[in-house]
């Protein structure tokens, strides 16, 4: 009897499970891949505006603006700020955001002397622990900055914005111009 040469049909239905086992694992690996990338750019994101929480408020403050309705634009305590400003959005450019600054406490509701940092959420959804080299205590909003000036603990005057707002640390103050218009 003669046996033409080929594949059995048992064996060309194993090759083509083990074929579909390795193409499944290796999308696996790839949709592994680029999740951890994702991961990966994020964090980096996220640690890069923590490590420079100065220039990042300092940008938040500088493109503070004033609402055009009636709404409040800017509100301020000693430990907490909020202010309509613009953030950086994915693309490159910026969009109007409410942003909120809060001073973190060991138990989430201590006095600012307990700070350990700064909190900054924003109506983009992004939410940072700002890292600064001293510790923020407080903040402070200027009215006049005429002679010496002239500082407030809080700052409720409506749609107006302060000066400058005042980050009130260990050895020294940081001072942060609000708005980019004189």
């Amino acid at each position: 009897m003669s046996r033409e040469s080929g594949f059995t049909l048992i064996e060309l239905m194993v090759g083509l499970a083990i074929a579909s086992l390795l193409l499944l694992s290796g999308r696996a690996i790839f949709e592994a891949l680029a999740n951890q990338e994702e991961r990966l750019n994020t964090l980096v994101r996220r640690s890069d505006a923590e490590a420079n929480g100065d220039l990042l408020l300092r940008s938040i403050m500088w493109q503070a603006v004033r609402n055009a309705n009636d709404t409040l634009s800017f509100r301020g305590s000693v430990r907490s700020v909020h202010l309509t400003s613009r953030c950086s959005v994915p693309g490159g450019w910026t969009e109007p955001c409410v942003v909120d600054l809060e001073l973190i406490t060991p138990d989430g509701r201590g006095q600012a002397s307990d700070c350990q940092g700064m909190r900054m959420s924003t109506s983009t959804g992004e939410r940072l622990s700002l890292s600064f080299d001293q510790c923020p205590r407080g903040f402070l909003y200027l009215i006049d900055a005429s002679a010496s000036g002239m500082w407030i603990s809080t700052w409720s005057s409506g749609r107006d914005l302060p000066k400058a707002v005042g980050v009130i640390r260990q050895r020294d103050t940081l001072a942060f111009r609000v708005g980019a218009s004189p």
